[in-house]
């Protein structure tokens, strides 16, 4: 009996330690499978998808002027649906969508023809239009603002006049590998059509931001544009872009509006450095042409002058 015992407590010694050397999981292996796991969940939570790179340009992208919260939502969305709000391009030139009735268009057809010859002479004069250029690639003084005033049923027409591309650039065709915008052309408004190049955004740092009116005043075709990226989100820019020939002549009439100035005023001539904003609108002439006016200049230290004229 005592050696039947003794046998069955060295069998169950064997058995244990056969147990320990070849049946136990070892403890490492446990570790590493968890660590494994946690491994996994890590890179399933990674972002799959890197920010689009901007396209490659002589000046930042950034210089791109952009407000700092979003606007508020497009009265009047296309189709009536809702839309999400995302930040839109806030440029120098800021196209502010007026309560006031249009002003009726000049009765002289040579008002038309004259801003024509203008446009022409402006055109020929390298010294305005290398300024116009630096200030349209987003050259201007820290704290210098224009701002043009104009309504919404005019849009295409003052791109006519004035040559300006009217654009609508997706957030995804900023991609050099895809680039892609939409345009309508002022001269012929009857379709949008879609180019497939990168728009050189760096040319054009002045433009009319289209997102200043509501939907449904807006020109037809522009409600069609608008149309071709439905949530605003999405879009990088909607907008008239405005070329340096154009903005040479919002340097000349600037300038002589401070002429003005000087001269129905005493004391010493205010200059440009003086200046903090010139407030201008777009005036319709006779024959589809149109003219930008000041209407008041706000000077650094407060004070505000209005040309008799406005």
């Amino acid at each position: 009996m005592r050696r039947t015992v003794g046998h069955l407590f060295l069998m169950s010694v064997a058995a244990f330690f056969s147990w320990w050397l070849f049946l136990r999981p070892p403890a490492q292996a446990a570790t590493a499978v968890a660590r494994a796991d946690r491994e996994d969940s890590a890179l399933t939570l990674e972002p799959r998808q890197a920010p689009l790179p901007l396209p490659a340009v002589e000046e930042p992208m950034a210089e791109l002027p952009l407000p700092p919260a979003p606007p508020p939502k497009e009265a009047g969305t296309p189709e009536g649906e809702p839309e999400d709000d995302a930040p839109a391009g806030e440029p120098e030139a800021e196209a502010e969508a007026e309560e006031k009735p249009r002003p009726a268009p000049e009765p002289e057809t040579a008002r038309g023809d004259a801003m024509r010859a203008e446009m022409e002479a402006i055109a020929e004069s390298e010294a305005l239009i290398d300024r116009a250029e630096a200030e349209v690639r987003g050259q201007t003084r820290q704290g210098f603002h224009t701002t043009l005033h104009c309504a919404a049923q005019d849009q295409l027409s003052i791109a006519r006049f004035f040559d300006e591309p009217v654009v609508l650039v997706p957030r995804s065709g900023l991609n050099p590998r895809a680039s892609l915008y939409y345009r309508v052309d002022p001269r012929r408004p009857s379709r949008v059509e879609t180019v497939r190049e990168a728009l050189p955004l760096q040319r054009y740092r002045q433009y009319r931001n289209l997102f200043a009116f509501s939907y449904e005043s807006l020109p037809k075709p522009l409600r069609e544009l608008r149309r071709r990226v439905f949530v605003r989100g999405d879009i990088y820019l909607f907008a008239a872009l405005i070329p340096a020939r154009e903005w040479a002549l919002v340097i000349a009439r600037r300038e002589s509006a401070l002429l003005a100035r000087n001269r129905s005023r005493g004391g010493a001539p205010r200059t440009l450095e003086d200046v903090r904003r010139f407030t201008m609108r777009y005036v319709p002439l006779a024959g589809d042409a149109y003219d930008i006016r000041v209407t008041e200049i706000h000077f650094a230290d407060g004070e505000r002058w209005k040309p008799e004229r406005s």
